[in-house]
Formats: structure tokens, C-alpha cells, sequence
């Protein structure tokens, strides 16, 4: 089988693919590749030797690995990432809410202080509402 590996055009390329290319690709690519890797092996096996037919097999099989383990590991991230987010999501919902809280309680305390003084200065209006009232009839 060492012979054959000179003959096939793009076994370098095909050879050297990282996990981390593949996880990139989805389904749907997958599924392109494979059909086509398919056809090829087909025209290859009328144009070369038994050896090659079954070294492309094994280098078919040997994509679809890394293709599958590629795409679990992209569903393994993508779990972790979920899962990540989740937790952030209930933290910003846990500190939203604190501050709504205190500016809620804020708020009331600026209220009731308002309040406070608006009494107060209409005390005030009455008392001198009725000094003036008093020097008026003097």
C-alpha cells in the first residue's frame, strides 16, 4: 500500500486535516465531501489497482472519522457554551434585579423625602398665611 500513497492526487491534503478545520464544516458539507469522495473512489477504481481502491476505502473511512469526531466535538463546545451562557443569563438577571431593587427603594426614599418637605413647606405657607391674616386685622 506504500507504493500506491505516490499515485493519489490530494492524500497530503486529506491526510493533514485538524480536528480544528472540521469543526467549521457542517452536515450538509459532510454529506457534499462524502458524495463526492464516493464518486471518486468509483472512477478510481476502473483507472487504478485493487491497492489504491483499497487505500482510498480506508482513507474514506479515515475522513468520515475525523469528520464525526470533528462534529462531536462541535456539539460537546456547543453544549458548554450553552451551558455558559445559561449561567451568565442568570447572573445579568440576578444583578438587573438587585439594581431595580435599590432603585426602586431609591426612588421611594426620594419620594418620601419630597413628600416630607412639600409638608413641611406647606406648614410653613399655613403658619405665615396666618401671621399675615393676623397682621391684616391689626
Amino acid at each position: 500500500m506504500e507504493a500506491t500513497k505516490g499515485k493519489i492526487h490530494g492524500d497530503d491534503q486529506l491526510k493533514n486535516i485538524e480536528p480544528a478545520m472540521i469543526t467549521t464544516i457542517d452536515r450538509e458539507e459532510l454529506d457534499k465531501a462524502e458524495s463526492i469522495l464516493d464518486r471518486e473512489l468509483e472512477k478510481a477504481k476502473c483507472e487504478i489497482d485493487v491497492g489504491d481502491t483499497i487505500y482510498l476505502a480506508e482513507l474514506l473511512t479515515e475522513v468520515r472519522d475525523k469528520c464525526d469526531q470533528g462534529l462531536q466535538t462541535l456539539k460537546t463546545k456547543q453544549g458548554e457554551y450553552k451551558i455558559l451562557v445559561d449561567k451568565l443569563e442568570k447572573e445579568f438577571h440576578k444583578k438587573m434585579k438587585k439594581k431595580k431593587e435599590k432603585f426602586e427603594e431609591r426612588l421611594k426614599r426620594e419620594k418620601e423625602k419630597h413628600r416630607e418637605e412639600k409638608e413641611k413647606w406647606e406648614e410653613e405657607r399655613n403658619v405665615l398665611k396666618a401671621e399675615n391674616e393676623k397682621l391684616r386685622w391689626n
